[in-house]
Protein backbone atom coordinates (compact mmCIF):
# COMPACT_ATOMS: atom_id res chain seq x y z
CA UNK A 1 0.00 0.00 0.00
CA UNK A 2 1.83 3.03 -0.49
CA UNK A 3 2.21 6.03 1.18
CA UNK A 4 0.07 8.87 0.82
CA UNK A 5 1.41 12.23 1.55
CA UNK A 6 -0.71 14.93 4.10
CA UNK A 7 0.37 18.37 3.67
CA UNK A 8 1.26 19.16 7.72
CA UNK A 9 -1.59 22.37 8.34
CA UNK A 10 -1.92 24.13 11.54
CA UNK A 11 -5.50 24.46 12.54
CA UNK A 12 -5.77 27.55 15.36
CA UNK A 13 -7.91 30.46 15.79
CA UNK A 14 -4.52 32.19 16.74
CA UNK A 15 -1.91 33.46 14.39
CA UNK A 16 1.95 34.31 15.10
CA UNK A 17 2.52 37.26 17.76
CA UNK A 18 4.73 39.27 19.57
CA UNK A 19 8.31 37.85 19.30
CA UNK A 20 6.83 34.71 17.17
CA UNK A 21 7.24 36.02 13.63
CA UNK A 22 10.90 36.97 14.38
CA UNK A 23 11.63 33.12 15.98
CA UNK A 24 9.88 31.72 12.77
CA UNK A 25 11.89 33.67 10.68
CA UNK A 26 15.27 33.14 12.26
CA UNK A 27 14.18 29.32 12.62
CA UNK A 28 13.52 29.80 8.70
CA UNK A 29 17.26 31.74 7.78
CA UNK A 30 18.34 27.73 9.67
CA UNK A 31 16.11 26.12 7.52
CA UNK A 32 17.06 27.45 4.21
CA UNK A 33 20.59 27.52 5.88
CA UNK A 34 20.81 24.00 6.10
CA UNK A 35 21.24 23.90 9.86
CA UNK A 36 19.84 20.36 11.17
CA UNK A 37 19.65 21.01 14.51
CA UNK A 38 18.13 23.86 16.20
CA UNK A 39 16.69 25.24 19.93
CA UNK A 40 13.68 27.40 20.29
CA UNK A 41 13.87 28.65 24.05
CA UNK A 42 11.39 30.44 25.79
CA UNK A 43 9.44 30.30 29.29
CA UNK A 44 6.76 28.07 30.08
CA UNK A 45 2.84 29.24 28.33
CA UNK A 46 5.39 31.57 25.28
CA UNK A 47 4.05 29.58 22.18
CA UNK A 48 7.14 27.65 21.48
CA UNK A 49 5.15 24.55 20.23
CA UNK A 50 3.02 26.95 18.50
CA UNK A 51 6.30 28.60 16.88
CA UNK A 52 7.96 25.39 15.64
CA UNK A 53 4.09 24.31 14.11
CA UNK A 54 4.05 27.25 12.17
CA UNK A 55 7.73 26.91 10.98
CA UNK A 56 6.60 23.43 9.75
CA UNK A 57 3.83 24.09 7.94
CA UNK A 58 5.16 26.75 6.37
CA UNK A 59 8.56 24.71 5.07
CA UNK A 60 6.73 21.15 4.88
CA UNK A 61 9.62 19.15 6.17
CA UNK A 62 9.71 16.06 7.88
CA UNK A 63 10.68 17.70 11.74
CA UNK A 64 11.06 15.75 15.25
CA UNK A 65 10.50 17.91 18.19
Amino acid sequence: MPVRSVPFEVISPFGPAGDQPKAIEALAEGIEGGERFQTLQGITGSGKSATIAWAIEKYQRPTLV
